[in-house]
Parts: structure tokens; C-alpha cells; sequence
């Protein structure tokens, strides 16, 4: 019997990046269900976290269809604190059950020490669940930090660094309060 492949990724898509839609990407056409841990969901409006939960969720179904409710399901995760590993990973797991889906058979991680969290873990069939390391850090595109930077100092180089059909809902959503005065004051937007 075939074992169906479920991802897990915790991401904040602060906001949903170029790197982070190859990722997804990678997630879907490998696996048959994908789970998206879409991280600090209790913060934003910040300038770490400038989008909101919905406004997040929503970048996910502008870029990868509404239809991509079948295949990616999204798991709110507030911050807990945790700094033992079981206390983590036990919270992520009772929120991916809390929402009736199955437990994760791999685990996508930016970087080592993301990882960790999830060494030894098992899914609910025993299983070890496999690790699977992106290291983020050899990644081609920019982090979530630099485009928040160029979106507040309004430049422009953010653009490359998101998909194209996001960039009007990202202009139209970004705090407007975390726009440094100067870019704001030169134009309406950005």
C-alpha cells in the first residue's frame, strides 16, 4: 500500500517571495498533500510581519488558484515561545490534527537549524518523518527582510523578488505606516 506524501513547511510569507513560491512549488509537485504552518500569525502590522493572516493566505490562492485548496492546506501557528524541541513540534502537530489533516510525512526546513526542531520526529504511523534541508542560504533569491526593506524605502528592486501578480496587492497592503516619510511623501504609493 502507498503511503500518501504529506509536506510540512513553516513559513511567515512576510510576504510570499520568489524563493518561497519555488518552494511551494517543489512541495506540491512532490508530495500529494501540501501543509503550509504559516508562522506568527498573532503579529502583523509590524515591520517583521507587516501582513496579516488572511492577507498571507491570500497571497497563497492569488498565486497557486483558488483550486489549490485541494492540495495546500494552511495551519495557523502562533509563536509559543517553545524552546524544547517536542514542545514545537507536539504544538504543530495538535494544530495540523485540530484541522482534521493527516500528519506530516516530510519535513521542508530553510536551514539546519530549522531542522533540528523536527530531528526525530514521527508522523502518526510510526514513521520517522523525513527531513528534507533547503539551505535557504545557497538560495538565488532575496529573503523576506530585504524585499520589507526595499518595499519601506521605496524602491524598487522587490519586484523582481515576488511573483508578478503580486505586486499590486502587496502595493495596495503594506502598511502604509511602515513606509519610511520620505518615499511617502514623494508619492502616493510607494
Amino acid at each position: 500500500m502507498d503511503t500518501q506524501k504529506v509536506a510540512f513547511a513553516i513559513l511567515r510569507l512576510q510576504p510570499l517571495t520568489n524563493g518561497l513560491f519555488s518552494l511551494i512549488s517543489r512541495m506540491i509537485r512532490d508530495n500529494d498533500i501540501v501543509i503550509i504552518g504559516l508562522g506568527s500569525v498573532q503579529i502583523d502590522g509590524v515591520r517583521d510581519n507587516p501582513f496579516t493572516a488572511k492577507q498571507r493566505t491570500e497571497m497563497i490562492r492569488k498565486v497557486f488558484g483558488r483550486n489549490s485548496k485541494d492540495k495546500i492546506k494552511i495551519v495557523p501557528l502562533h509563536d509559543i515561545g517553545a524552546v524544547e524541541r517536542e514542545d514545537w513540534v507536539s504544538y504543530c502537530m495538535k494544530e495540523i490534527k485540530g484541522k482534521q489533516l493527516p500528519t506530516p510525512t516530510r519535513y521542508y526546513a530553510g536551514s539546519l537549524t530549522d531542522m533540528d526542531w523536527f530531528l526525530d520526529s514521527f508522523n502518526d504511523n510510526g514513521e520517522k518523518i523525513e527531513l528534507i534541508d533547503l539551505n535557504r542560504h545557497s538560495s538565488p533569491y532575496l529573503a523576506g527582510y530585504f524585499i520589507r526593506q526595499s518595499i519601506s524605502t521605496g524602491t524598487d528592486e522587490w519586484k523582481l523578488q515576488v511573483p508578478e501578480i503580486l505586486i499590486d496587492y502587496i502595493e495596495e497592503n503594506y502598511p502604509q505606516e511602515l513606509i519610511l516619510d520620505y518615499h511617502r511623501n514623494k508619492k502616493n504609493k510607494f
